[in-house]
């Protein structure tokens, strides 16, 4: 099995990837996000969406990822970053309101 380096890749992904806009609305009007949800994104990358989300509702977001290289390339949009894995979540159970 062939695995991705995206430490090597963060800095061409921050530039080419971007929000999707139509996920964002699903993820609006299906999760119910406003603001006084907290969110959280598992394997957030650069941490596009959670950010967006958060300017667009202001809740309070969080994202987690295991790659250094792509936390350290998200904007800085007030969002909490965490560099860990999806299997060890360091949240209480409940913390969230929505987890995507």
């Amino acid at each position: 099995m062939t695995r991705i380096d995206y430490d090597k890749l963060a800095a061409a992904f921050a530039r080419n990837r971007k929000a999707n806009r139509m996920v964002l609305e699903e993820l609006v009007r299906n999760g119910r996000v406003s603001g006084a949800s907290k969110v959280l994104e598992v394997g957030c990358g650069t941490a596009s969406h959670i950010s967006a989300l958060s300017v667009a509702t202001g809740c309070r977001g969080w994202g987690i990822d295991p790659s250094k290289g792509m936390l350290s390339q998200a904007q800085d949009a007030g969002v909490v970053l965490v560099e860990g894995q999806a299997e060890q979540l360091p949240f209480d159970n409940g913390f969230f309101d929505l987890v995507f």
